[in-house]
């Protein structure tokens, strides 16, 4: 079931355009100005409300079906669950220095910067294997039924800033979201 992949895919998507309005707010702090921490915080409040909470979970349901198939070796190059653990760990440190900064602790901008760009590029290393390596495999080890099986698993889930309806807390982000979008265009 191509779709449950294809929704992944458009979720991975939605993450990397709040990646990319991350990187900007660190660009700015990077060149001594005063990025929006504001927008930075429910950026961080983002990740943990949905790729922790609601993304990682259903791709963590396909990988134990995967897993559970006759295609484990197809996942042989990597460990999801741990990967997993290592994003969760990296937007655990990004958020204590966003905190920090916020409490006006003495956090030097460099130590800030290097704590933002790492949690960017681990992201996108993140999804760039899942893309490359773990969808690929879940499409072709997966029986028709097994992916029945897998959406009968899946957490419903209301994404609050990508799902329809903004919740009031990612209004700004939504905005930011919007305005980035129509300068691409």
């Amino acid at each position: 079931m191509a779709e449950i992949i294809d929704a992944l895919r458009a979720e991975h998507r939605n993450i990397a355009k709040l990646l990319v309005i991350l990187e900007r707010q660190v660009d700015r702090m990077e060149a001594g100005e005063r990025p929006d921490f504001d927008l930075i915080e429910q950026i961080v409040d983002y990740f943990f409300d949905f790729p922790e909470a609601a993304h990682h979970p259903k791709e963590d349901i396909v990988y134990a079906a995967v897993e559970a198939g006759n295609a484990p070796a197809a996942l042989a190059a990597m460990d999801l669950d741990t990967d997993h653990e290592n994003v969760t760990a990296q937007l655990k440190q990004f958020a204590h220095a966003v905190e920090s900064v916020l409490m006006e602790a003495a956090v030097p901008r460099e130590t800030f910067v290097l704590a933002a760009r790492a949690f960017i590029e681990d992201q996108r290393r993140h999804m760039r294997m899942e893309e490359e390596v773990f969808f690929p495999a879940a499409l072709k080890a997966l029986s028709e039924e097994e992916w029945e099986q897998v959406r009968e698993k899946l957490p419903a889930d209301k994404d609050a800033l990508f799902g329809g309806e903004v919740a009031q807390r990612y209004q700004d982000l939504s905005d930011q979201i919007a305005a980035w979008e129509a300068a691409a265009a």
